[in-house]
């Protein structure tokens, strides 16, 4: 049986004196001028300088997205996806520390008229009318991000009707992946559920099977609990993974994998990632 161990951040030199083999007359003026250098150098003046505002020193703010992702706090922090993006949903949440919060799910388009669409997804947390988290993952494209699948290729199963587990997880859907927005002491980090490039995958990509009823098998189930587990994929031997969120995301000891030969919750043995 194996475990997965972690599935849950000029000190001058005085100069010396030289003394020549002189004459009398030539070394009396050369004492003179060692005994005055024996006196310890005169300190610089302290530097000062006058306090520097991060207005002042930050480069002014631009509607282009960087070249890495921002996860930025309540600092001066800007939704720079509000006049850029599409605005796909707005979530209400009830923070473990914050309290009453909305979560905004974005996506620039990277391609214009392009078919599929190709998406950079990002979101944004707010509260009381104001952004204190913001997050773009740079350079994946999707097709969306929503509270629900669109596409029929990934089970949803919401047991009470809600996308949020009872450890303040709130779980979203994209054409591929499931991302989990978990909750930390400033916000919610996706804990690389929604990574940038050249991170290649999501770290709960689903890989799509059906039942022998031609229902999708894999994604997410929440149940009445609020106890969630992923069906991530079936291998070539018939093995279905699985992984049990069984704490806010990115704890310690937060997921925990499985394989087996069914989708039934938590079956099988423990394996790694």
């Amino acid at each position: 049986m194996k475990r997965n161990p972690r599935t849950r951040p000029a000190l001058t030199d005085r100069p010396a004196c030289w003394r020549p083999a002189l004459g009398t007359l030539v070394l009396a003026p050369l004492l003179a001028a060692c005994a005055g250098g024996a006196e310890a150098p005169a300190q610089a003046p302290a530097q000062t300088s006058a306090p520097v505002s991060a207005s002042a020193s930050a480069p002014a703010s631009t509607s282009t997205p960087s070249s890495s992702p921002v996860a930025s706090t309540s600092e001066a922090l800007k939704d720079t996806c509000l006049d850029r993006c599409t605005h796909y949903e707005t979530i209400e949440a009830t923070h473990p520390a914050l309290g009453p919060v909305e979560i905004r799910t974005y996506g620039w388009d990277m391609n214009p008229g392009s078919a599929p669409s190709q998406m950079q997804l990002a979101y944004a947390v707010y509260q009381d009318g104001q952004p204190i988290g913001f997050y773009e993952g740079l350079g994946n494209a999707y097709a969306f991000i929503a509270t629900h699948t669109v596409m029929g290729n990934m089970i949803w199963n919401l047991e009470n009707g809600t996308n949020i587990d009872r450890y303040g997880n709130i779980y979203l859907a994209t054409d591929r992946s499931v991302v989990v927005l978990a909750p930390t002491d400033t916000g919610y980090s996706q804990e690389g559920t929604l990574p940038s490039a050249p991170v290649e995958k999501p770290r709960f990509e689903i890989q799509p099977f059906f039942d022998e009823a031609g229902e999708p098998a894999a994604g997410l189930h929440l149940d009445a609990d609020g106890e969630a587990y992923l069906v991530l994929g079936k291998d070539d031997s018939g093995e279905v993974r699985q992984v049990s969120i069984t704490g806010p995301l990115g704890e310690e000891g937060s997921t925990v994998y499985t394989g087996c030969t069914s989708t039934e919750p938590r079956c099988g043995f423990i394996v790694g990632r």
